[in-house]
């Protein structure tokens, strides 16, 4: 990935309530540098949680929805090429993708902006409905 895309230099929130950068691996579909490109805690609704493998990540660990429907959808077309995978349906990659299972398989397509390391669904994240207020 180009050193451009990398978030590495814009700020994160050291507050663990946010405002976040959108870590979008191929960047915010809202603009890297825009206000729209923030998270925040009241707003979590519309947001999918990551996990980078690398422990020591300070980016932030949101996605927009869109951001993230893009990004699996990257994720899902390495996965289609993957000889390993040829045999499941289109189903059996949606449900393996984030699982040990699929991610191994597609992890090297999954960097994240830190550079030290790969990302992936938190399975065990669920959004607030509307928020948290």
């Amino acid at each position: 990935m180009p050193p451009s895309r990398r978030n590495s230099g814009q700020p994160q929130s050291s507050d663990p309530f946010g405002p976040w950068r959108c870590s979008a691996p191929k960047g915010c579909t809202f603009g890297e540098n825009s206000d729209l490109s923030l998270i925040t805690v009241e707003d979590l609704s519309d947001a999918v949680k990551v996990i980078c493998t690398n422990e020591s990540c300070e980016l932030s660990p949101y996605l927009h929805s869109a951001c993230f429907e893009a990004f699996e959808d990257l994720a899902l077309q390495c996965l289609k090429t993957c000889s390993r995978a040829k045999g499941w349906s289109e189903k059996q990659k949606l449900q393996n993708l984030w699982t040990k299972r699929g991610f191994d398989l597609v992890y090297k397509a999954c960097e994240c902006n830190c550079g030290r390391g790969h990302i992936k669904k938190d399975l065990e994240w669920s959004p607030p409905s509307e928020g948290i207020k």
